[in-house]
């Protein structure tokens, strides 16, 4: 997930390159712009209240560790991305919604949670709100 997540945008980029080739060979026509100079690439930004709701159904009072198995689960169950997961716990834990348990105060993180860290066990999280 975490390399599709990478190549995401350049498979975006191909589609529409693909669909306006198509769309040239059916009409005869020329467009006016070629597909490759238009912006807008960036992937679909997924609904981060969503997966923030989805997330606060698998967090508990109860401390439970997030590491490789339940993010694999996650992503399999969801279609999200690694990525989308992590910015909504960011935003879980700077709403105090929820807490890193093994996160050491003061140090900046780009991950909320080190999934692979602990041996691949992860980090354990609770939803402070529950």
């Amino acid at each position: 997930m975490e390399a599709s997540e990478k190549l995401d945008v350049v498979q975006k980029k191909l589609r529409v390159v693909a669909k306006q080739e198509h769309r040239i060979e059916k009409s005869g026509q020329q467009e006016m712009f070629a597909a490759n100079t238009i912006s807008g690439y960036d992937r679909d930004h997924t609904d981060l209240s969503e997966v923030k709701e989805y997330l606060l159904t698998r967090l508990s009072s109860i401390p439970r560790y997030f590491g490789v198995e339940e993010f694999a689960d996650m992503l399999e169950e969801t279609g999200w991305f690694i990525g989308d997961l992590q910015k909504a716990l960011g935003e879980l834990v700077t709403d105090c919604k929820a807490r890193n348990l093994d996160d050491d105060k003061g140090r900046r993180r780009s991950q909320f949670v080190h999934y692979k860290g602990n041996s691949g066990r992860g980090e354990r999280l609770v939803n402070i709100k529950a």
